[in-house]
């Protein structure tokens, strides 16, 4: 009746320590993940200049002159 008793206690135990294990790995990876997606979005932001539609119109307004000269000859 002792090693019965016994093994249920070495079983669960185990058990527990894996949960427990698994429960940190997974939370690891999601503050892991987090991190690397907010790392993500502030290098975009850098990368990206907040003013890009007055380059876009500068661009636009540059464009039509070559077009012109280039179909006049």
């Amino acid at each position: 009746m002792i090693l019965p008793q016994s093994d249920p206690q070495n079983t669960s135990t185990p058990t527990i320590i894996a949960v427990v294990i698994m429960i940190i790995v997974v939370a690891l990876i999601f503050f892991f993940h987090c991190s690397l997606v907010y790392l993500g979005k502030r290098e975009q932001q850098k990368v990206r200049p907040p003013p890009p539609s007055d380059i876009r119109i500068e661009k636009a307004w540059n464009m039509p002159p070559p077009q012109y000269t280039a179909s006049a000859p």
